[in-house]
């Protein structure tokens, strides 16, 4: 197998470890991960992932929303939301409703969904708590700042 020098020279090899440091989408899905796997961790008493739980409490405030809706809100891939429902379905957090036609399927949350948000709020306050602590809140704030902004900008690209 050739090695990266084999194959790239050495301004390329330069290029590309300069790429890595600034490019944002290598940064934000660092952090992302990150960020995910201690919020998983925080999680992990309830039975829950960190974007399971963002999915369940999305499904909650938009009070039934279309798999567009959710797709649209999260920003993801109408079938990769399709995929990330089937387990919360499985373990009956959620009711698929029929739309008016087949296509138009659309999420609710179920008593046992409610219950599971109520009893991993705990956990996610004193990760959350702990998160802001350890960063430090004008940090988060900032950062909050900028994701929004970005999230902005991105979708008018």
């Amino acid at each position: 197998m050739a090695k990266p020098a084999d194959v790239l020279d050495a301004d390329e090899l330069a290029k590309c470890e300069q790429a890595t440091a600034i490019c944002p989408s290598s940064s934000l899905k660092k952090s992302s991960r990150a960020v995910s796997r201690y919020f998983d961790d925080a999680l992990q008493p309830v039975g829950l992932r960190s974007g399971q739980l963002v999915m369940l409490m999305t499904i909650a405030v938009l009070e039934q929303p279309t798999y567009g809706q959710l797709a649209r809100e999260l920003v993801m891939d109408s079938s990769t939301i399709a995929r990330s429902l089937r387990p919360l379905e499985r373990e009956g957090l959620i009711d698929l409703v029929p739309g008016p036609d087949r296509r138009r399927k659309s999420v609710q949350v179920t008593k046992e969904g409610a219950d599971r948000i109520r009893a991993a709020m705990p956990h996610w306050e004193r990760a959350q708590e702990r998160f802001v602590q350890e960063i430090g809140a004008k940090t988060w704030d900032g950062v909050q700042k900028g994701l929004t902004a970005t999230l902005a900008g991105t979708r008018a690209l």
